[in-house]
């Protein structure tokens, strides 16, 4: 699939609903990505440890993951 390209976003969510960061949201080419997630919020500040949710798109179907 060289050459197509699609927006592709990555946002985490506390339990609360609560926007806490987005690791991804730019025009990539289709294909597989990887994400390393340092663990702080949108403002730099280190969250405590606990259950976040990672919203992804674009998929064939949009997802919402929970994550440790």
């Amino acid at each position: 699939m060289d050459g197509i390209n699609q927006r592709v976003s990555v946002n985490v969510y506390n339990l609360a609903g609560q926007h806490v960061t987005t690791l991804i949201n730019n025009e990539s080419q289709v294909g597989q990505f990887y994400v390393k997630w340092d663990g702080s919020d949108k403002f730099g500040k280190m969250l405590p440890s606990g259950i976040c949710l990672l919203y992804t798109s674009p998929s064939q179907r949009d997802r919402t993951r929970a994550r440790m």
